[in-house]
């Protein structure tokens, strides 16, 4: 049997799993994100101005 896409195994585990690790992944991203928020701009680049650094460094 499928679930969203998933093969589901009826007794198994894997869905609630797969489901708890993709939310410790998400809640690692965002503590990330709002850490980086609150360190500010300071010392920032854009995206594009790391894209052209590194065009240089690679020729």
């Amino acid at each position: 049997m499928y679930i969203c896409g998933k093969q589901y195994i009826p007794g198994g585990s894997e869905p609630v799993i797969e489901s708890m690790a993709e939310q410790a992944e998400d809640a690692w991203l965002n503590r990330l994100a709002d850490e980086a928020e609150a360190d500010g701009l300071e010392g920032s680049v854009s995206l594009e101005e790391m894209a052209a650094a590194l065009r240089e460094l690679h020729g």
